[in-house]
């Protein structure tokens, strides 16, 4: 009789905790996956746990998600089909990236969008725009630093002279005068008085 194998014993005891601890099953998935070979049965058994019982769904292995292209392009799930982006980015499927753009996901369209601009990109070269062949911008006068034109003068003569610079007040303290002692006024001798 023949032994099961680890992949077996591990499926068995995910179909007895998906019921029970959903979530807990899904986060173990992805080590079933990792087994050679992945099974695409494996894959539809994650997709329909995170479905049912409405639990996030983990990172699927690349090589379980090439086997199973079908399953996560169809599903119902939009973090099923974001990852059959990913995994078709990176396998360089551009007919299957283009019929991600008519998804009815927002997000599912925009990454096929990113997709397809990485390939323009990998194809033209030349349109990328690089920052360090690009003229350094030129800096902005400052208002006010021109002296406007006196009346009666010439545009070439104002132009050629330039302004004078503003006097700076000096505000170094000026040197304190001697305090002098105050005046006595002299009194004038009194008169004597004339009789009458």
């Amino acid at each position: 009789e023949q032994l099961p194998t680890a992949a077996d014993v591990l499926r068995k005891g995910l179909e007895w905790l998906t019921p029970l601890f959903p979530r807990r099953a899904a986060e173990q998935y992805p080590r079933l996956l990792t087994i050679d070979p992945p099974q695409a049965a494996d894959v539809s058994a994650l997709l329909a746990c995170c479905l049912k019982y409405r639990v996030d769904l983990p990172v699927i292995p690349e090589a379980a998600a090439v086997i199973a292209m079908n399953d996560l392009r169809g599903s119902k799930l939009e973090a099923a089909r974001l990852q059959a982006v990913r995994v078709l980015r990176k396998l360089d499927k551009r007919a299957e990236i283009d019929e991600m753009l008519k998804d009815e996901s927002v997000s599912v369209r925009k990454a096929a969008q990113a997709a397809v601009d990485f390939f323009t990109a990998q194809d033209n070269p030349e349109l990328q725009v690089f920052s360090q062949g690009e003229p350094a911008p030129k800096r902005r006068k400052k208002r006010g630093s021109a002296s406007p034109a006196l009346p009666g003068s010439s545009s070439s003569s104002s132009s050629s002279s330039p302004s004078p610079a503003p006097r700076r007040r000096d505000r170094s303290p000026s040197p304190r005068r001697p305090c002098r002692a105050p005046r006595q006024l002299s009194r004038s001798p009194s008169l004597p008085l004339s009789p009458s």
